[in-house]
């Protein structure tokens, strides 16, 4: 089973030490131990060497808006550029509607800035609540 979150991933560390605690009676059992051992371990390390997504939640401000930091291709070169990819990628356009409460996440405001030799966007979102 593989590992989906920070909980299943203590379960497992917890699962080799109760394995590891046990006293195999026979040959059998202690190879069955053993590999379960190796399987337990093989799950946490693909799950602590999956890759990371860049974005990252800087502000959640509850139900109904966040700040997110995003990560711009390097290939752009320009603040224009970065700006013109951020509004045909990532820009969320908030539509009218007669109806309230529509739950469509929408774009507050946006700033991109140039970090560490690439573009990024600060992304303020908001929900329609």
């Amino acid at each position: 089973m593989a590992i989906r979150n920070t909980r299943e991933l203590k379960i497992n560390y917890q699962m080799i030490d109760v394995y590891n605690s046990l006293k195999p009676e026979t040959p059998d059992q202690e190879k069955i131990l053993r590999e379960q051992v190796c399987k337990l371990k093989r799950e946490i390390r693909e799950y602590n060497h999956k890759p990371v997504d860049e974005a990252r939640v800087i502000r959640d401000n509850g139900f109904d808006s966040c700040i997110v930091l995003v990560p711009l291709p390097e290939r752009i070169k320009t603040k224009e550029g970065a700006r013109d990819y951020f509004m045909d990628t990532e820009y969320r356009e908030c539509r009218p509607s007669m109806y309230d409460c529509t739950g469509q996440i929408f774009t507050n405001w946006f700033k991109i800035i140039f970090r560490h030799g690439r573009f990024w966007a600060y992304h303020s979102m908001g929900m329609d609540v």
